[in-house]
């Protein structure tokens, strides 16, 4: 994003909840790469609501569909009653609901959008 001032998800805390590790990193270095401030990761439904539970100032979460035996809309719920946003990731082609949605594989364009929208910022140009 060079030349464009501002990184656009500069001062973010953002939660990645993603089984599979190298995918998971893939996705901390695209959102840290875009100026996000910190970024948390978990693997697991349980891993994550304890980080939502003690980590301070979640802004967004990048949640994975499936999480092995899990699925990451078992979040929702908690996301949305602790007002966080949230990008729903996954590999499968049509997903019902009125969620903010990035496809696998992962692209730097696409997460950083989907997570721009999800949060309600203007994607600098």
């Amino acid at each position: 994003m060079a030349g464009s001032g501002r990184l656009p998800l500069a001062g973010l805390t953002v939660l990645i909840v993603e089984d599979e590790f190298l995918i998971a990193l893939d996705a901390q270095q695209i959102i840290e790469e875009a100026g996000a401030t910190r970024t948390l990761l978990a693997n697991s439904v349980g891993a994550a609501r304890k980080l939502l539970g003690a980590a301070p100032a979640i802004n967004v979460c990048l949640l994975d569909l499936k999480l092995g035996t899990e699925y990451g809309l078992q979040l929702v719920a908690d996301l949305k009653a602790s007002d966080i946003p949230y990008v729903v990731a996954t590999g499968y082609v049509d997903l019902a609901g009125d969620h903010v949605l990035v496809h696998k594989p992962y692209h730097a364009p696409e997460i950083i959008t989907a997570i721009l929208v999800a949060t309600g910022r203007k994607q600098s140009r």
